[in-house]
């Protein structure tokens, strides 16, 4: 546990990605946690639209994942997971101005949930084989480890904190804290060396 703690926090690119990341699963999960009550309360969709839109994440995670490989190749890795970071507060800013329950307001949050997916199905590949292709063979399973167990208590303080919030300030607000999380996720990219970072194997020739 050590050594894979040390690899990665010590790492020049690895660790900026892990504490991005960290913050993108605070982020994420605290606002899938109020979502659900603010779809189906705060803008009163009915629970068949609601899973209509969940689906459309779905949908724009496909695309997104279809794609990144191109977007990989053009851009690099770095900057592959810095364009999906950047898309998720936009994303979720999208959703808090859908202003109700009408076929319109529907349609916009469907849109808005269908880059939500997007945004995760170009960031993810990229971010993954980025994780792999610089970290040594014999440092890949506690280096992913590491990543994993620190993602998923960042989700579960996320949920935690989520609701505590939306308990306390409102829905709404929640969810407008959660893009500024969001934001400082993409800005940890922003302002460190894996901005622009490439695997061997997209290193231009």
């Amino acid at each position: 546990m050590g050594q894979g703690l040390a690899f990665v926090y010590r790492h020049r690119t690895l660790a900026p990605l892990a504490l991005s990341t960290h913050v993108w699963f605070l982020a994420n999960s605290a606002a899938m946690t109020v979502f659900a009550l603010y779809a189906l309360r705060y803008l009163g969709i009915s629970p068949a639209l609601y899973g209509v839109v969940l689906a459309c994440a779905g949908v724009g995670g496909l695309a997104g994942a279809l794609t990144a490989p191109w977007i990989a190749r053009s851009l690099g890795e770095g900057s592959t997971v810095l364009l999906g970071r950047t898309l998720m507060p936009l994303a979720w800013t999208a959703v808090i101005l859908v202003p109700d329950a009408s076929a319109g307001s529907v349609l916009a949050l469907a849109g808005a949930k269908t880059l939500y997916g997007l945004a995760m199905g170009v960031e993810d590949p990229a971010e993954a084989g980025f994780q792999q292709s610089v970290t040594p063979r014999g440092m890949l399973g506690r280096m992913n480890s590491t990543m994993r167990t620190a993602n998923r208590g960042c989700g579960a303080a996320g949920a935690v904190l989520g609701g505590a919030a939306a308990g306390a300030l409102g829905l709404q607000e929640t969810l407008w804290i959660t893009v500024a999380v969001f934001v400082v996720a993409a800005l940890i990219i922003v302002f460190s060396p894996l901005r622009g970072a490439r695997t061997a194997r997209h290193a231009p020739l």
